[in-house]
């Protein structure tokens, strides 16, 4: 092998037999495709000749793609975040044979990696046993993380109010989004916010949700040209991203711009939903419905060169006045990216709309767009829930088409015939274990199809996955493993509970256990769901804020909800989904239920009471829009 190449090797136990075999370190880098700084160090350090014939000598290099291997980073995250408090990507660690870390960090340039790794070589060669003996007491530190034990706190509303007090303390008024830059959506915290406003009353949580979501759309996070989100903000204003675009935040955070178009009627929230959702479909769709994992931060070897416009460019491809004016709208320079901040969160009129296409197409021309096309089981399913709740909402029928396409496509080819689910399907085939996060948006997905359809093989998809869930990842002291029992043995068992850009696997599976305790579908779902809602209650304790989506998960559980049972047919079922549309209830549930023999009925029931039948459904309706309470 070239010695300017490093030899990589998969995670796995061939690498650390290798490692104990030849007495050598193992050098662990995990990235992603789209991540800049992965991209740097990859150009500056992993094809420098001395790093790689370092490496090849003297280590056991060990490459991890973390979306492929969410367990393997959380374990070594955690390490990171035991040192140095913090943590990010590029993660770089230097273990032991036995997978212990005595040493992990993020982002290394070139000087800074030569001199660690010359320097953990010599001291390996001559006092190995001080590197086993930190090792294991960072180990001990992992561990600490994922084992600690709580008891179970029954959840209230107080911890709700207390986490919307803190939320207020670090709220950006002037430009929305919480603490100081840089700053990351976190659709978590804002579906939290929506539904706590509409459960509670409390006009705070609104208000921040929506400050929150103008600001992300005058920025220039969200993509005016093209649609859909950037990963996170350095300033802000929301107006400096890091490039890279995820499948994830994207589809996240389309659900909740639709359920903030439906809580507030502001039409630009629907805007910003539906542009969203197209992006997706029109660039990160791939073979057979499935969706790619991401799109790079670096074009042509720079961070966001794809996206920067010139003035120069816009006159040359619109022409003087129409040129003139898009860069007036969008502020656009010298080389600038598109923002309309301090606007209210305009995202074009049709002059406007017009100009983009153009623009898009530009984009497209001027430089490639490289696309990681992995498909995640987890991510894609928060797309099908997405799309399923833009069609619950406005009936429109391309959203509800490719999240059936989609959802058919995690059935066919990434589920067994046991039901166990794949993590990921990649050059043609299904692979690894499925983890929690993948069970529960799965079960979220098809919970989400169910609510837009009345169609009964959605329900009972979901039903089958949450069985699963709890099968296969119950922890016996409370909550859920991220790792399948039986799974691939690693340093920590991971079990992750902190509410970040993306919820915790372990409050979307209570979300699914709620959902269907509110469905009322059978024995037990209830009590699993107030296991779970106690075993995150005393974890979200003292610090509320860090487990919105735990929070959001709790609401239907704190708050009544209104069920209704629905004995009619496909026809009336139809009807009355068209007539729930556009309004915010996300506590309110339909279940379909066999028609009765002397015709259609509903039964409307909260809190264990019900109001009397209704044979017509006008009558129902005007029951449910005037929110009668029983």
């Amino acid at each position: 092998m070239a010695q300017d190449t490093v030899a990589w090797m998969a995670w796995g136990d061939a690498a650390f037999e290798r490692a104990r075999r030849e007495k050598k370190l193992v050098f662990l880098h995990i990235g992603f495709p789209s991540c800049h700084w992965c991209h740097v160090m990859e150009r500056e350090s992993f094809q420098d000749a001395q790093v790689a014939a370092l490496l090849n000598a003297h280590f056991v290099p060990v490459s991890v793609d973390r979306e492929e291997r969410p367990d393997v980073d959380a374990v070594y995250m955690a390490a990171c975040m035991a040192v140095h408090g913090s943590g990010g990507w590029p993660l770089n660690a230097l273990l032991t044979p036995a997978r212990q870390p005595f040493y992990v960090a993020t982002y290394l340039p070139r000087e800074a990696l030569l001199a660690l790794l010359q320097a953990a070589h010599a001291r390996w060669e001559r006092r190995h046993d001080r590197l086993v003996g930190t090792g294991a007491e960072l180990s001990r530190a992992m561990r600490a993380q994922f084992e600690q034990r709580v008891s179970p706190q029954a959840p209230g509303t107080a911890l709700c109010a207390r986490a919307v007090d803190a939320l207020e303390a670090a709220y950006d008024a002037e430009y929305g989004g919480f603490g100081p830059a840089p700053k990351f959506p976190m659709p978590p915290t804002l579906l939290f916010l929506l539904r706590q406003w509409r459960a509670s009353g409390d006009a705070r949580a609104r208000r921040m949700a929506e400050g929150t979501l103008v600001g992300l759309c005058e920025g220039g996070i969200w993509d005016h040209v093209g649609g859909g989100f950037m990963r996170y903000a350095t300033d802000r204003a929301w107006c400096a991203p890091h490039y890279e675009k995820l499948l994830c935040d994207s589809a996240l955070l389309a659900r909740v711009y639709c359920e903030a178009w439906e809580a507030t009627g502001r039409v630009v929230f629907r805007r910003v939903a539906e542009r969203t959702l197209s992006y997706l479909l029109e660039e990160m769709r791939g073979a057979e419905g499935a969706f790619c994992a991401s799109q790079d931060a670096d074009a042509q070897g720079e961070e966001g060169a794809y996206y920067l416009l010139s003035r120069r460019e816009m006159l040359d491809l619109l022409g003087g006045e129409e040129g003139k004016a898009y860069c007036a709208y969008y502020g656009i320079g010298e080389r600038s990216l598109p923002q309309r901040v301090g606007h209210g969160g305009g995202i074009g009129t049709p002059r406007i709309a017009a100009c983009n296409e153009r623009v898009r197409a530009f984009r497209r021309a001027r430089m490639p767009l490289a696309r990681d096309d992995k498909a995640l089981t987890g991510w894609n399913a928060m797309a099908v829930t997405a799309l399923a709740r833009m069609h619950a909402a406005t009936g429109e029928g391309p959203w509800l088409e490719a999240a059936r396409q989609t959802a058919g496509f995690l059935r066919e080819r990434l589920e067994g015939p046991d039901g166990r689910l794949y993590a990921l399907w990649k050059d043609g085939e299904a692979r690894g274990d499925g983890l929690l996060d993948d069970y529960a948006h799965t079960a979220l997905a098809a919970l989400s199809l169910y609510r837009a359809t009345l169609e009964g093989p959605w329900l009972k998809w979901a039903v089958s996955l949450a069985r699963r869930m709890l099968a296969d990842f119950s922890a016996q002291d409370g909550g859920f493993y991220l790792t399948p029992h039986g799974g691939e043995a690693l340093p920590v068992r991971p079990r992750e509970v902190y509410d970040g850009a993306l919820p915790s696997g372990n409050a979307a599976a209570l979300e699914v256990l709620a959902w269907l305790a509110s469905l009322d579908v059978g024995e037990g779902w209830r009590d699993a769901a107030q296991r779970q809602a106690a075993f995150l209650a005393a974890h979200a304790g003292e610090a509320p804020a860090q487990h919105t989506a735990a929070l959001s998960a709790m609401l239907p559980l704190l708050y009544p909800v209104r069920l209704l049972d629905a004995h009619a047919g496909e026809e009336a079922n139809a009807a009355l989904l068209g007539a729930l549309r556009g309004r915010y209830d996300p506590f309110f549930y339909v279940k379909a239920a066999p028609r009765a023999q002397k015709g259609e009925v509903w039964r409307l029931c909260m809190e264990n009471a019900c109001l009397p039948p209704f044979y017509d459904l006008p009558s129902l309706l005007r029951a449910v829009s005037e929110e009668v309470h029983i």
